[in-house]
């Protein structure tokens, strides 16, 4: 079942990063999501940003700080780490991780398009792999080289999208340095509760 689910999330996002748009009013969209103008003004417009498909904003419970290394659990388009990355100053990190090839190449290509115009002069690194696979060879050299040492782990809208969530937020705690923070945004669902209960 865990192939099944993750061959549809890549199969889904893979055609969201090639048609470059997920929202056409994606500056709307992170405003309805909670970004405020400060944090949307950080991100380029192009059209890749277009396929943001987070689920609300991990930085309302505080922003990185310069120095801090920002983990960010399916990063998709990179918006939140072209957000991070603007935080963390020069001696700063972003390890951005997305299961979905097309959706870090249009990470990559975004940090590119931010560095333009945002004072982005930290360490930027995308990586292919499933944040809720231990068995996944990718997956265990990153969390080797983030074990202990992330100040924050974000995520946002991929945790429900996971067939695995106890190895997904063991990964993430595993990451956390001491007194570290995980902030994440998702979704969950409610079962539908009948009247008087």
């Amino acid at each position: 079942m865990m192939r099944q689910v993750h061959a549809s999330v890549q199969k889904a996002y893979s055609k969201y990063a090639s048609e470059g748009k997920f929202e056409d009013d994606w500056e709307n969209n992170l405003r309805r999501l909670g970004y405020g103008r400060q944090e949307i003004e950080k991100i380029p417009s192009t059209n890749m940003l277009r396929a943001e498909c987070g689920a609300g904003n991990p930085f309302k419970m505080g922003m990185p700080s310069p120095g801090d290394w920002v983990v960010d659990l399916g990063c998709g388009a990179g918006v939140d780490s072209i957000i991070a990355a603007s935080c963390v100053g020069p001696s700063g990190c972003v390890t951005g991780i997305d299961m979905t090839e097309g959706m870090i190449h249009a990470a990559r290509d975004n940090v590119k398009a931010a560095r333009k115009t945002n004072p982005i002069s930290g360490k930027v690194e995308f990586h292919v792999a499933k944040f809720d696979d231990p068995k996944d060879d990718k997956t265990r050299r990153i969390l080797q080289h983030t074990r202990g040492k992330a100040s924050l782990v974000i995520s946002n809208g991929a945790f429900n999208l996971s067939p695995n969530k106890r190895a997904a937020f063991q990964l993430a705690y595993e990451m956390l340095a001491p007194g570290a923070r995980f902030q994440f945004s998702d979704v969950v669902v409610v079962p539908k509760t009948t009247e008087g209960a």
